[in-house]
């Protein structure tokens, strides 16, 4: 089910490139752009399930064709460039808005719980969102600099900075407003951007590592951490709830041990990113064509190994980012950037989705914004209580405040002090 709602968005992409080239009409194009871009996500999450949404996508995308309705040019404006393949772009920005809409959807009872983080083992679609981003981070095409592995590390814990920023923000204001946190998914002081932090500064040391080392760095950690977490034990300590109070590394096990998972996994996905890129880039037709044919291959290998592992050595597991976890989470991102690809191809235009491509340019200031929203709505209304009208209409208006303040930054280029995931490290 997590990798049905996974398609929705790539799903929703196709059905508004199918709808024709983007109106003249700004008000009515950018209506179209954020419908599609929300509306879809919101009904699968919060009423529907994917598979109805799935289902009207594709009959708004095959309608058009059906009826032998044609495209015409796209209107003339200027488009900022990217760095990254229109797929890539989609994606990137795709996974953003999803986390978004998650983070404050969990809190209200509309929202099936099934969909939520697992406890100890299990993997539902939001257990998929921090490994998902780290996945992103790899995914990101790299800069070529002539640099020393000194030089390298610096620049990456410079890049990285802003998350702990966020990391130390975060802490101080959740312990000071006494806001509700489950430390059991990183522990007492850790957090999603201490791991995050840590990983991009690793980004920056490993940059000039071709992809094929980083792939089998990658293979040799997660075999490395899962043997530490089934032969030594680390496995039992990280799900106990006991902890000893006069130990930081006690208090905050989740997050320390766990994090060689997640190095594991951007190292993969490092190595799968430099393929990927290789395959979508504008100039190579041919292959581009194979893109969507390629990924379900690597998609479907990565699910078997997701399922052996899964039965043979230990059940997938985000609080321990177990070598199980890292293969459905590489399952499930190339399997919708796949979708963004057929997406993308639908309409062959070349260019990602305006609303995904700017909340791609500004990722850390988008998933700021929509943290501080959660937070803001979480203390001004009782969201346990709403009635499923109330969740969706105040999810939806939610989502339209980060869409909006992200196109409104990007037009006037203030995004750039902001990125983080729309650049590689």
């Amino acid at each position: 089910e997590a990798a049905a709602l996974g398609l929705v968005l790539p799903a929703a992409a196709a059905a508004r490139r199918a709808l024709g080239p983007r109106s003249r009409a700004a008000g009515l194009d950018a209506a179209l752009e954020y419908a599609a871009a929300t509306v879809p996500g919101v009904l699968s999450l919060m009423s529907l399930g994917p598979a109805p949404v799935l289902v009207l996508c594709a009959a708004a995308a095959l309608a058009p064709r059906l009826l032998g309705a044609t495209q015409g040019p796209p209107p003339p404006g200027r488009a900022a460039k990217e760095r990254h393949p229109a797929a890539v772009t989609d994606f990137r920005g795709g996974l953003l808005l999803c986390t978004a809409a998650c983070i404050l959807a969990v809190d209200f009872r509309a929202f099936p719980r099934r969909y939520a983080k697992a406890e100890a083992f299990g993997v539902g679609l939001m257990d998929v969102g921090v490994g998902a981003f780290v996945f992103c981070l790899g995914l990101a095409r790299p800069r070529q600099r002539l640099e020393s592995p000194r030089a390298r590390l610096r620049r990456g814990l410079v890049k990285g900075s802003p998350l702990l920023a966020l990391w130390l923000g975060r802490l101080v204001s959740v312990k000071g407003v006494g806001y509700h946190e489950h430390v059991g998914e990183y522990g007492v002081h850790w957090n999603f951007f201490a791991t995050l932090a840590a990983v991009h500064a690793l980004a920056g040391a490993l940059e000039g590592l071709s992809r094929e080392s980083l792939g089998l760095l990658g293979a040799a950690v997660a075999a490395a951490h899962q043997a530490a977490l089934s032969r030594a034990g680390l496995s039992a300590y990280i799900m106990t709830e006991e902890r000893d109070p006069t130990s930081l590394v006690s208090l905050n096990k989740e997050g320390l041990f766990s994090l060689p998972g997640y190095v594991a996994l951007y190292l993969t996905a490092r190595s799968l990113g430099g393929a990927v890129h290789g395959l979508l880039e504008p100039g190579a037709a041919k292959q581009s064509g194979r893109a969507p044919v390629a990924l379900l291959g690597m998609s479907a290998s990565l699910w078997v190994l997701a399922g052996v592992l899964e039965k043979q050595v230990e059940r997938a597991s985000r609080r321990s980012c177990n070598a199980a976890y890292i293969a459905f989470v590489l399952a499930w991102c190339t399997l919708v950037l796949a979708g963004y690809c057929v997406a993308g191809q639908w309409a062959d235009d070349g260019r990602p989705v305006r609303t995904l491509a700017a909340i791609n340019r500004g990722g850390l200031a988008m998933f700021l914004t929509a943290n501080l929203l959660t937070g803001a709505v979480n203390l001004t209304m009782d969201t346990l209580g709403a009635g499923a009208q109330v969740a969706h209409a105040v999810v939806l208006a939610y989502l339209l405040a980060c869409c909006g303040l992200a196109e409104g930054l990007d037009r006037r280029g203030g995004l750039k002090r902001f990125m983080f995931l729309g650049r590689s490290p």
